[in-house]
């Protein structure tokens, strides 16, 4: 009997073959192209997004909050997922829902000291996290928070653009290498640093 699909993607106790083949499928649902860009929503304030979620917020920082995103654009970047999400919800998912991170931005990676004094590098940021979000919400935030602070940087738009593909890249690079071990061993792969 053929395993229980969700949106079209099997259980992670599928073999591999019917998991790789389950990827091929999404990607032909949606083309890889339409991942390229993120049209900016049309009619969309971004002030008024930005305040529907200062409810949840304590009143007395917002000023410090606010004062914080003016500084430049990667630091509006930072503070304005609710804006990115919003924009990015007008382009069509790709299918494969994860726990995302909400807010996968560049400053919210880390090293950290595991519990056998290992120094490990990670995200350390969930305090916004929500299940069921498209995967490529996380990636497409984090490389553009790294072509926004190349630019902020002065960097020339070109290597901004360069920046942000190889981290594309190596995320890529990185899951494909993981999707060929066994979740005991994703569960024990680690990044290390000196």
């Amino acid at each position: 009997m053929p395993h229980p699909r969700v949106n079209g993607i099997p259980p992670n106790n599928s073999p591999r073959a019917e998991r790789y083949e389950a990827g091929r499928e999404l990607r032909k649902r949606v083309a890889l192209e339409t991942h390229a860009g993120c049209p900016q929503a049309s009619g969309r304030d971004p002030v008024a997004i930005l305040a529907l979620t200062d409810g949840a917020r304590i009143p007395e920082l917002l000023t410090i909050r606010y004062a914080r995103m003016l500084q430049s654009p990667f630091t509006f970047l930072r503070g304005a997922a609710a804006v990115m999400a919003h924009d990015l919800a007008t382009l069509p998912p790709l299918g494969a829902h994860v726990q995302a991170c909400g807010d996968c931005h560049l400053m919210n990676f880390g090293a950290f000291n595991s519990p056998e004094e290992r120094v490990l590098f990670d995200i350390n940021d969930f305090d916004e996290t929500l299940p069921g979000v498209d995967f490529t919400v996380d990636l497409k935030r984090l490389a553009a928070s790294v072509a926004v602070a190349a630019l902020d940087a002065n960097m020339p738009d070109k290597k901004a653009r360069g920046l942000a593909k190889a981290t594309a890249k190596s995320y890529r690079e990185f899951t494909l290498e993981l999707a060929t071990k066994t979740p005991l061993e994703v569960w024990y792969t680690r990044m290390d640093l000196d």
